[in-house]
């Protein structure tokens, strides 16, 4: 599939775009510790922080990727989907970048594991199975997988992906008018399981036994089409399944989803343009920052117009919990009280793209933001009290249970850049 400007993309769903408009906010953070680092105020809380921040940011192009692997994958029946995994999706795409096709089937293949299929399509799927028999349906068609008897899994496999979707949707997903999409979803996105769906409904007017790449849903069940016993159509017809149990999962909570979007989207359009001039200001503020180092210690003479002297006083009145003019120093980039940074974390955080399940999967295979919130609560420990000593270095000590009342503040701007 050849990406065009019209088309819909993934990464302009509400949530993406929620994740990319914290980008500038991880920035912040990463240039801030990255400041205290070169002002001498060097720990393991900063530098805890700063590479968290770093590798946030280095792990978000996932914010772009489903869309680059559907662009290339697509036409051939693969698709992104939740439950794939994100570095097998990385690596498939710079081995097409580089003109590798067949290297990249084969790490695409190479994720089709029995564990993973069991895990991502079989438990999966049990969710949704309101009679309890797909469940060893889906089992059989394992087994048959890994011991290469395809003519039998294909059909099984399609068999199960028709009635998981149909339970879930009320009627077929290969009827001709089917909606599958879903909103703020990437299973549900218009390119990932509708795409694929409407690409295996292809209509087969006569029987053939050419060799397939693609688990034609029709031509196979009705016996036309006798090229399919293969491993490639067969992991293609595995993915279906494991992207359906995630379309399943989104379309399950879609309701609640379209009501949050809804009245998040309720705000004037003056509130919007402001909203939005603010952000631009606070991107360019990040963008202009240069890093420098500055050996202490620091005096009086300190110029005020640096933002050495900001940071210090900022610190200075942390350590001795002035929490009142820390909110003078201090401001909101996201326009949310700071109290609430825990929260903005844990709603924005855990959703990159869409919500999944199966916790047990962790981070190397569902799609997921880091969340920063427990970053924060561990490496912020709140400071112990007293005037700054020892050349203007604030002392810190680790407490137990420290900072719960909130995450770490944001910073005045005069750190990120020249002013005060």
């Amino acid at each position: 599939m050849s990406p065009r400007d019209r088309d819909p993309r993934i990464a302009d769903n509400p949530s993406a775009k929620a994740m990319s408009a914290l980008m500038p906010l991880v920035k912040a953070v990463k240039a801030i510790t990255g400041a205290m680092k070169g002002l001498g105020l060097k720990n393991g809380s900063v530098d805890k922080i700063h590479q968290s921040a770093t590798d946030v940011l280095r792990q978000s192009d996932v914010l772009d990727l489903p869309d680059r692997f559907n662009d290339a994958f697509a036409d051939q029946g693969w698709i992104a989907t939740q439950s794939f995994g994100m570095e097998a999706m990385r690596r498939a795409v710079e081995l097409h970048r580089e003109g590798n096709l067949e290297g990249a089937e084969q790490e695409i293949l190479a994720w089709f594991n029995y564990d993973n299929i069991n895990l991502f399509a079989v438990s999966g799927s049990k969710r949704f199975d309101v009679t309890g028999q797909r469940w060893h349906q889906l089992r059989e068609a394992l087994r048959l997988t890994f011991e290469e008897r395809y003519w039998s899994a294909v059909p099984l496999i399609l068999i199960a992906c028709d009635g998981l979707a149909s339970d879930v949707l009320g009627y077929s997903p290969f009827e001709k008018d089917a909606d599958l999409t879903v909103f703020d979803s990437l299973a549900g996105h218009p390119t990932s399981v509708p795409a694929l769906i409407a690409s295996l409904t292809k209509g087969v007017r006569k029987t053939s036994s050419a060799e397939m790449t693609m688990p034609l849903r029709h031509g196979i069940l009705h016996g036309r089409s006798l090229g399919y016993a293969n491993k490639v159509v067969c992991m293609k017809a595995w993915l279906l399944m494991v992207a359906l149990v995630d379309w399943a999962c989104d379309k399950t909570t879609e309701d609640e989803r379209v009501c949050e979007h809804r009245s998040s989207q309720e705000m004037g359009w003056a509130e919007i343009a402001e909203k939005r001039r603010r952000t631009k200001a606070a991107s360019q503020a990040i963008d202009a920052y240069r890093p420098r180092t500055n050996t202490g210690p620091f005096d009086d003479q300190l110029d005020p117009e640096l933002p050495e002297s900001a940071i210090l006083k900022f610190l200075s009145c942390w350590q001795t919990r002035n929490y009142g003019h820390m909110a003078r120093l201090a401001v909101n980039l996201v326009s949310k009280p700071v109290a609430s940074w825990r929260e903005i974390y844990a709603q924005a955080g855990n959703r990159l793209i869409s919500r999944g399940s199966n916790s047990a999967s962790c981070d190397s295979q569902r799609w997921y933001w880091p969340r920063l919130t427990s970053t924060w609560k561990e490496s912020f420990p709140r400071p112990r009290k007293g005037p700054v000593q020892g050349a203007g270095a604030p002392q810190f000590r680790r407490r137990r249970n420290s900072n719960a009342d909130g995450a770490g503040p944001v910073v005045h701007p005069a750190i990120l850049h020249g002013g005060s």
